[in-house]
């Protein structure tokens, strides 16, 4: 991600941990508030929520900063607080539990901005980072001979690691219909689905999207990395789904779901995949698609509107599930549809089962691309500041107004950058649903591979939300964090309008991922925004200097979890241990009630770029 393992420029407050401590108050089971103070000139309070799996990673971030004399890398709580001091800012600065250090705000931030206030701000970062969910008639026992066929087929059709280059030929002018159009591109050039676009957050289009403000070395960058999955986290899995009988006993589906994490898309069926492209060199770096199986349900309603249930039952028509898109290094996760009526589901013997196969992919979404179009925008607006003598708590906090031309600029260039991920995580759906085709001998089509849902978790975006008790327009700021809308909003799909917007959570590429659904409590607290995947614990160098990539290897082998890796460092960068737990960020949120668990997964294949 943009600025990862990036020392700041920051002014030290000279106070010990225990002073610094003075400052955070534990408000909820898993919420804390940082008091105005913490760092200067703050606006409004942050809060953060973490439980007691994982706060001790958030205090002892802040207890090595100020043993160090404030030196080295920001802790993610100084990061939030820092947030908080911005122009325009209302409400609160918000870290999700899986936040860590990022570059300005931290990994796991939210931040509202008011569009009526003209000191109020945008800030570049990574740009349109989420995940697609696709669907698949295909049951585990249908996968299993042929996972190792698979597994690679997917890693020969899907361009993978650092400098891979797309197979679909693109002209300059070719590039720029696809910055303007987003999926509509994708469509009128045969790359996606009609029901494709109708299930993709914001349609898959930024319709402020200006070609015109992105400049030549982006377009280079990006023209030859349309449909890579780029490295480092990204990456596809397989997995499996139990489900649970009324007598409280687990059983295996054999159903297998695929999800693709493509900055994340998801399939589910008997089968899903998680791709997780971003807008690659536009956005930024790593891959990992990933093949799973649906673990546990935890929500049989809501996975039924989801389409997940059993092999064979009747499916529950025109539904699809809804997963965040690629723009930055993030996961696409496909999930498997196939289920029952919710008649036939009360009259059955079993919970909704199911299982998945998932592509995950770790970029800055729209890759170089829109790594290059955040890079151009802080540069100019590190400019603007130095002219305007414009005061921030942190250097790499660059921002411009929101109404200015450079502001405006950023807007058009962004939404360019998070078309350029829609089409990227399109395009990779056809290849996937192509390397399935090759495998099992089927059309795409007989093989159901409808698109569930697109998210994103990486971008700002003007949404709606209430502020003193008024509806205000603001410039949403989510960055490592997913929109999570709650039932009954009018921009989620007539099929979740019951259960809330799926959302699709993706963890490392050995543990287990998520599927949840939104709630108003989230809406109203997080400005609808929940967590985007494990988080890390570890950087990179450090993953890289302590752990051992056979001894990873050998873990997933363990686990009958097939791999394709492109690059054996990856392996311990993207390893379990360089992560939080999944499951304590998953369950932190659903006890805060900011989101609810509806279905866990367990991948069976990974493929890392």
């Amino acid at each position: 991600m943009l600025g990862e393992d990036q020392p700041t420029h920051y002014q030290p407050s000279g106070r010990t941990f225990a002073q610094e401590r003075e400052f955070i108050t534990k408000i909820g089971p898993v919420q804390y508030e940082i008091a105005p103070g913490f760092v200067p000139n703050m606006r409004v309070p942050a809060t953060f929520y973490v439980n007691s799996q994982l706060d001790h990673l958030i205090f002892e971030e802040l207890e090595h900063f100020t043993r160090s004399g404030g030196f080295g890398f920001l802790p993610a709580v100084k990061q939030m607080a820092n947030v908080a001091s911005l122009p325009g800012i209302v409400k609160r600065s918000i870290g999700l539990p899986d936040c860590h250090a990022g570059y300005g705000f931290s990994i796991g931030n939210v931040a509202a901005f008011d569009m009526d206030d003209p000191e109020a701000i945008v800030s570049p970062g990574d740009i349109n980072c989420g995940v697609r969910v696709i669907r698949t008639n295909l049951s585990e026992q249908d996968v299993a001979p042929h996972k190792e066929e698979l597994a690679q087929a997917l890693f020969d059709h899907i361009p993978v690691g650092v400098g891979s280059q797309g197979i679909i030929p693109t002209s300059m002018d070719e590039l720029d219909a696809a910055l303007e159009l987003g999926m509509d591109w994708s469509l009128r050039e045969g790359y996606a689905w009609p029901e494709d676009k109708e299930h993709c957050e914001e349609y898959g289009r930024m319709l402020q999207a200006d070609p015109r403000a992105v400049s030549s070395r982006a377009k280079k960058r990006g023209r030859t990395q349309m449909g890579t999955l780029g490295a480092g986290n990204h990456y596809a899995e397989c997995v499996v789904c139990v489900r649970r009988r009324r007598d409280g006993a687990l059983e295996v589906d054999n159903r297998l779901q695929m999800s693709v994490f493509a900055c994340r898309v998801t399939a589910i069926t008997g089968f899903s995949l998680f791709p997780h492209p971003t807008s690659r060199s536009w956005g930024g770096g790593v891959s990992s698609p990933q093949i799973q199986v649906v673990d546990e349900i935890c929500n049989p309603a809501a996975a039924s509107h989801m389409g997940i249930e059993f092999t064979g039952q009747p499916t529950m028509g025109g539904e699809r599930l809804h997963i965040p898109s690629a723009a930055c290094r993030g996961y696409v996760i496909i999930p498997q549809r196939d289920c029952l009526c919710m008649n036939s589901l009360r009259n059955s013997n079993f919970l909704d089962p199911l299982g998945v196969v998932m592509l995950h992919k770790r970029d800055l979404g729209s890759r170089g691309f829109g790594h290059q179009v955040a890079t151009d925008a802080l540069i100019e607006m590190e400019k603007a500041v130095s002219e305007e003598k414009t005061v921030l708590n942190d250097k790499q906090l660059a921002c411009a107004k929101i109404g200015s031309p450079i502001g405006q600029a950023y807007l058009k260039g962004m939404s360019c950058a998070a078309n350029y991920a829609w089409v990227n995580r399109s395009t990779m759906t056809f290849l996937t649903r192509q390397a399935f085709a090759k495998v099992f001998t089927c059309a795409p089509d007989d093989l159901d591979m409808q698109m569930i849902y697109d998210t994103s978790h990486n971008i700002a975006k003007v949404e709606e939300h209430m502020v003193d008790g008024r509806p205000h327009r603001l410039l949403v700021h989510r960055k490592g964090a997913t929109r999570a809308f709650p039932p009954h909003h009018p921009l989620i799909p007539v099929e979740y309008q019951c259960t809330g917007q799926p959302v699709l959570i993706g963890g490392t590429m050995g543990t287990n991922s998520w599927i949840l659904t939104g709630t108003e409590q989230g809406f109203d607290t997080t400005f609808g925004s929940t967590c985007h995947g494990a988080g890390r614990a570890r950087s990179r160098n450090n993953s890289r200097r302590n752990l051992d990539h056979r001894d990873i290897l050998e873990a997933l082998a363990r686990q009958n979890i097939s791999i394709r890796v492109a690059s054996p460092k990856l392996v311990m960068e993207e390893a379990p241990d360089s992560y939080k737990d999944v499951n304590a960020v998953v369950e932190t949120c659903h006890q805060a009630g900011i989101s609810r668990k509806c279905v866990k997964l367990r991948p069976i294949a990974v493929i890392k770029g």
